[in-house]
């Protein structure tokens, strides 16, 4: 009878990794890019802001109203950014009257002090951030509004406090101008 036999070899091998040098052949090209951000807001075009007819300030009641329109502003931009506001004195179309910008949060006009005709006050608001309150606006700066993310739309609420009794303009149109400024908030 013949047997068969069953050998069993084991063969332990050991590799050596050695530093292979670049070659043609091992080499690879990543291409990155990144795009620098830029300010950049959108603000509903051709709105105007109308306050209506309303009275003058009296030194017994200060006369301030909420335009009944609100002013969408988006932050076009793919970041965060900082929306700053600044306004201006309002004339009328002749230019023979004219209301100086009082800066800062409103108060009566009529009790302000070195003279009190012909100032009025004009703020803006996030509508739905009471937290953050309304910003007075200024003819020479510019106030910070508030932050707000890449691609968000929002509503800025328009408040003017008129001037005191006896200041020019009755009976005509008065015009004013809002300038809404995007930064890059500083990291």
């Amino acid at each position: 009878m013949r047997r068969s036999r069953i050998v069993l070899v084991c063969v332990v091998a050991a590799f050596t990794l050695a530093p292979v040098t670049a070659s043609a052949d091992l080499t690879g090209t990543v291409e990155s890019k990144v795009t620098g951000a830029t300010p950049c807001i959108s603000v509903d075009s051709g709105l105007l802001v109308d306050f209506g007819t309303l009275a003058y300030s009296r030194t017994s009641a200060t006369l301030t109203a909420t335009a009944t329109d609100a002013t969408m502003v988006t932050n076009c931009s793919g970041i965060s950014e900082a929306v700053s506001a600044q306004g201006s004195n309002a004339t009328n179309a002749a230019n023979t009257a004219t209301w100086t910008l009082q800066g800062g949060p409103s108060s009566n006009p009529c009790l302000l002090q070195g003279g009190n005709l012909n100032k009025y006050y004009y703020e803006v608001h996030l509508r739905g951030f009471a937290l953050l309150g309304p910003v007075g606006l200024s003819s020479n700066q510019s106030n910070g509004v508030s932050i707000w993310p890449g691609g968000q739309q929002r509503a800025l609420e328009h408040i003017i406090t008129m001037p005191c009794v006896g200041s020019s303009g009755g009976g005509q149109v008065m015009t004013m101008h809002i300038s809404l400024i995007a930064e890059l908030p500083d990291n």
